[in-house]
C-alpha cells in the first residue's frame, strides 16, 4: 500500500509519496515532448513526460500518487507516478521470453533472462545461470527493486538468481580495488567480497590511489543488477555549513511562466557546484559577492548538493 504524505510543496522530501492532480498535457516551446502538468499539495506545478508513462491510465483531471524520486540541485523536483499493477520490494511471476549473454567488467560471461510483464514490455532481470530455463514456457518469480520512469528494475532473490546483498539508502565500506582504463571505471572491493565500479570521470579529483579506503552509498539498483554507488567526499560533511568562492549566477525561463536562478560556486577541489538563487539575489543586478554560505545537503557524481544560506540583510 502507498503512503501518502500531507506535507506542504515546499517541503517535498526525496523517496516520499504525495497525491498529485493532473491539470492538462502540454509541450514545451523549442521541443517536441509532451508533459503532464501537475498540481502538488500546495498546487504548485511540476512537469511529467507523458511518454515514459503512456501505459498508465493518466489522465487530465485525475490524482494520482507520486513518489519523489530526486530533487536536483537547482530545486527541480522529478516525479514518479505509482505503477498500476506492480509495487518496489514485491515478487511478481513475469513470462521468460529469451536469455542474453554479456562480458563483466573482468570478461566473465553474465547472462540476463528478459521477461514480459502484463503491459507486454520486456525487461532485463540477471540470472546467475541460464540452465533449467525454458523461454517461451517458463515464469520467473522477480522482485521488482526499483520503478523509474515508468521502467521496472527486477531481480531474481533466489539460488539461480541475483542475490541483493546491499541495501539501498545504506553506508558501506569499500576499497579501491583496480582502475580499468580501457573503460574509464574504477573498480571497487565491496562487503562479502563483492565487486562494484563507479566512473572515472565524477572522482578523478579525488586522486584516488589502488588501495584507498572509502565510504559510499548505495543510491540504486541497476537494470543489470549491479549497484548505483555514490563515494562520500573526503573533504565535506553532509548537513554541515561551509564557505564557498561565488563564480556567477544564470537565469532562466522554466517553461510555466516563472523565472529561476542557479548560482555556480567553486568547492574545495577547485569544482564548480551548481545551487538555486533566491528571489531577491536575482533581482540585484550585477550580483557578485565573494563568498556565499551553503549548506551541504548531499553527494552526486563527485559534486555537491547546495542548500544556499546567504541572508538578504
Amino acid at each position: 500500500m502507498l503512503g501518502l504524505s500531507n506535507t506542504e510543496a515546499n517541503e517535498l522530501q526525496e523517496d516520499q509519496s504525495y497525491l498529485f492532480n493532473v491539470l492538462k498535457n502540454v509541450t514545451l516551446p523549442g521541443g517536441n515532448e509532451h508533459h503532464f502538468v501537475l498540481a502538488g499539495p500546495n498546487d504548485k506545478r511540476y512537469l511529467l513526460r507523458s511518454s515514459y508513462y503512456s501505459h498508465y491510465p493518466i489522465r487530465v483531471g485525475s490524482s494520482i500518487p507520486c513518489r519523489v524520486d530526486k530533487i536536483n540541485c537547482s530545486g527541480q523536483v522529478f516525479l514518479e507516478p505509482a505503477h498500476p499493477y506492480y509495487s518496489e520490494g514485491q515478487r511478481y511471476d513475469f513470462l521468460l521470453l529469451r536469455i542474453t549473454e554479456d562480458l563483466d567488467i573482468w570478461g566473465k560471461t553474465i547472462h540476463t533472462a528478459w521477461v514480459r510483464d502484463l503491459h507486454w514490455l520486456e525487461w532485463p532481470c540477471p540470472i546467475k545461470s541460464p540452465h533449467h530455463f525454458e523461454p517461451g514456457l517458463s515464469h520467473l518469480s522477480c522482485r521488482v527493486e526499483r520503478i523509474r520512469k515508468g521502467q521496472l528494475i527486477l531481480s531474481l532473490p533466489s539460488i539461480l538468481g541475483f542475490q541483493v546483498k546491499l541495501r539501498k539508502g545504506q553506508i558501506y565500506d569499500f576499497k579501491v580495488h583496480e582502475r580499468k582504463e580501457y573503460i574509464q571505471y574504477y573498480v571497487l572491493e565491496g562487503p562479502n567480497g563483492s565487486y562494484h565500479k563507479i566512473p572515472q570521470r565524477f572522482y578523478q579529483h579525488f586522486n584516488y590511489e589502488i588501495g584507498t579506503d572509502i565510504s559510499g552509498k548505495v543510491l540504486d539498483i541497476e537494470h543489470d543488477g549491479s549497484y548505483k554507488i555514490e563515494p562520500l567526499n573526503p573533504y565535506y560533511r553532509i548537513n554541515q555549513v561551509y564557505m564557498f568562492k561565488f563564480l556567477r549566477m544564470e537565469t532562466r525561463a522554466t517553461g510555466l511562466g516563472e523565472k529561476s536562478g542557479i548560482i555556480w560556486v567553486l568547492d574545495h577541489f577547485g569544482q564548480p557546484n551548481k545551487m538555486k538563487a533566491h528571489e531577491w539575489q536575482l533581482a540585484i543586478t550585477d550580483y557578485h559577492p565573494e563568498m556565499l554560505p551553503c549548506r551541504v545537503m548531499k553527494f552526486k557524481k563527485g559534486r555537491l548538493l547546495l542548500e544556499n544560506l546567504a541572508d538578504e540583510n
